[in-house]
This record gives C-alpha cells, structure tokens and sequence, in this order.
C-alpha cells in the first residue's frame, strides 16, 4: 500500500491509493508528499483519474520534487 512505481496503470494507482489530485501536471497522492506520477499534456487537469485517462492508461515516469510550502 501507498507505493507508486513507473510502469503504474490508473487501475494500479485507483486500487493502491484513496484519493488523488492533478497538480502541475502530476498525478498526487494525498497523504504523500514529494512523488508524482507525470500525467499527459493535454491530461493534466481532473476531478477523477478516470475522467479523461482509461484504467488501461500506463504512466511511464514517476518525478520525485520538493515543496516549499
């Protein structure tokens, strides 16, 4: 649980974490700070994963950042 890897679907993602946000163009996980999965382009704004992404989608690199806030 509560582990991202590349190579992650949306399906893996949907089924190891709870709740996720699009923010600057990566995929967040609330509740980790620091890792993010990079989404498409054109796909990166949404209220569910799957509103724009199928299940099937796979995200091919994982950006580890910092946070000043």
């Amino acid at each position: 649980m509560n582990k991202l890897w590349p190579g992650m679907t949306v399906s893996d993602v949907l089924r190891t974490t709870r709740e996720q946000v699009a923010h600057i163009g990566l995929v967040k996980i609330i509740g980790m700070r620091g890792i993010g999965l990079l989404l498409p382009r054109d796909r990166d704004d949404f209220c569910k994963l799957t509103d724009h992404l199928d299940e099937a989608y796979v995200f091919e690199e994982l950006w580890i950042y910092t946070s000043h806030i």
